[in-house]
């Protein structure tokens, strides 16, 4: 078993003022958070509120809502007083989840030249009495090389233990095993691990026959080789020394699934002072969401980085989904890039419009935004700022809002983000 041990222990301070329910939780899903408790303790949606605006590090055990936060939640609105809990790092071992103990088990057929021909993966499992949801996918096994014929099953036990849950990087498990029986097998061959690879390498994914946007393996396999002196490696196990220390050189590949889920929104309030003010409530869990998105924004803008405030980890900013699967960048940078395009769009028809603009009747599409300047692309000295555009308008603040998801959408979709890598065994 694998266990997270983030430096961070989840922690949960809930606060009851009247009807209002708000709860600062270290959550990689404060919406999924703000459901669960919402229909656990009966209380409106609208009247409970989560923040998490930043995670100590989650790796896949702050996805799921756990009972100690229902717990600590139901005993701050039953005292009407402030109630706060920090699991112990024993606790962390029972009450966050863990990556399973898993066997695998591979059969892998080959031409003598190394083309594939067949392969057989089944992963035993361990799940709780309770649940028998089941991590640490195969997608490797499918993903990864050219196969005609590829057989993939995974096996549950159920043992008197705490249930499983994610946990970063979920196709380890799979890609570990898998890489270690196509070693076994270029030992057999007498062929080198990186032509093994190579020899099976495909352009689209085996899966669904579907071509890759983008792959470089090929590339990495090179570059890895000639970083690592690859060519000078004895491929005879225990033959590399260094003096009395026996030395290992080997390789591997893997695959990990990744991409945005639709749904997230923002929104973004343009001030007089020509600063933007950028909020979604997704979550940063040390990866840099902060940073990201506001640098989004200001090329969305054309503002300077220096006058973006971004802030998320709030269910009173706009919907996004569940922190997890690699999924935040892609997702909501769109979501950031569709309001902040619509809010520099607003700002020029707005300048065109406006009679004491230097650009007053310019066609909007000729109208480039950079570093807080709106200027004429065909006479680059006719502009003016984004400051004195705002400040000149009657408006107060220009706000553009990308779709945001409705409530019933995340109810249908609770389960998949309280569950997060699980997948329908296959």
């Amino acid at each position: 078993m694998h266990h997270h041990n983030a430096l961070e222990p989840s922690a949960t301070t809930a606060v009851r003022d009247g009807a209002r329910l708000t709860v600062h939780e270290t959550a990689q899903g404060v919406n999924a958070t703000r459901l669960s408790l919402s229909e656990a303790l009966g209380v409106p949606l609208a009247d409970v509120r989560v923040l998490s605006p930043f995670l100590g590090g989650g790796f896949g055990a702050k996805g799921p809502v756990w009972p100690h936060t229902m717990f600590t939640a139901a005993i701050a609105r039953e005292l009407k007083r402030p109630v706060k809990l920090v699991l112990s790092r024993a606790q962390a071992y029972t009450s966050n989840g863990h990556r399973p103990e898993s066997h695998q088990c591979f059969r892998i057929g080959a031409m003598r030249d190394g083309t594939l021909t067949a392969i057989d993966h089944v992963t035993t499992s361990q799940v709780s009495r309770t649940e028998d949801l089941l991590f640490n996918t195969s997608e490797p096994t499918r993903m990864l090389y050219a196969c005609p014929d590829v057989h993939v099953a995974q096996r549950a036990v159920k043992l008197h233990l705490p249930a499983p849950s994610n946990m970063r990087s979920p196709e380890v498990v799979a890609s570990h095993g898998l890489e270690t029986a196509l070693d076994e097998l270029s030992y057999e061959l007498g062929m080198d691990p990186i032509e093994l690879r190579l020899r099976n390498h495909t352009s689209v994914n085996p899966d669904n026959g579907a071509a890759f946007g983008s792959k470089h393996l090929r590339e990495c396999y090179r570059r890895g080789a000639d970083g690592f002196g690859w060519s000078e490696r004895d491929p005879r196990p225990r033959s590399m020394r260094d003096g009395d220390t026996l030395i290992g050189l080997g390789m591997a590949s893997a695959a990990h699934t990744a991409g945005g889920r639709p749904g997230a929104g923002a929104r973004v309030v343009l001030s007089a002072s020509g600063r933007a003010l950028v909020q979604v409530a997704t979550h940063d869990i040390g990866t840099g969401t902060y940073t990201v998105m506001s640098q989004v924004a200001a090329d969305s803008l054309g503002l300077d980085l220096d006058d973006v405030d971004f802030e998320l980890g709030d269910t009173d900013y706009p919907f996004a989904f569940l922190s997890a699967a690699s999924a935040t960048a892609p997702g909501v940078s769109a979501a950031v890039n569709r309001a902040c395009t619509t809010a520099r769009r607003s700002v020029i028809d707005i300048a065109v419009a406006d009679t004491q603009s230097p650009l007053h009747g310019v066609p909007a599409g000729q109208i480039t935004v950079e570093g807080g300047i709106l200027y004429d692309t065909d006479r680059p000295r006719r502009r003016d700022t984004l400051r004195a555009v705002v400040t000149r308008s009657s408006v107060p603040a220009f706000r553009g809002m990308a779709h945001r998801a409705g409530e019933a959408l995340l109810s249908r979709i609770l389960d998949q983000l309280s569950t997060g890598y699980a997948r329908t065994p296959r």
